[in-house]
């Protein structure tokens, strides 16, 4: 976990491999707290991960950030209602 400091607040930069095998850098700032920054990478590691053992809070947002393309924006809405 590469949580800096960047003037008053922090970023986190870190390497991770997507699900071809390929290594990507990746580079986020604009948090408040080092926990807040720290949490937000776990998020994205897991997220990243070829397995299924994730928690479902992780899954949920994946799920929604594809559908959310194919679907009107009151199906989604139904969706998250009912999730």
């Amino acid at each position: 976990m590469s949580a800096t400091r960047d003037g008053k607040m922090w970023r986190c930069q870190f390497y991770y491999e997507d699900w071809q095998g390929v290594s990507h850098k990746k580079n986020k700032r604009g948090f408040k707290t080092k926990a807040e920054a720290e949490q937000w990478e776990r998020d994205f590691l897991q997220q990243q991960q070829r397995n299924l053992d994730i928690n479902f809070e992780n899954f949920v947002q994946i799920y929604y950030e594809d559908m959310e393309h194919r679907l009107r924006e009151n199906t989604m809405r139904t969706k998250k209602f009912i999730i």
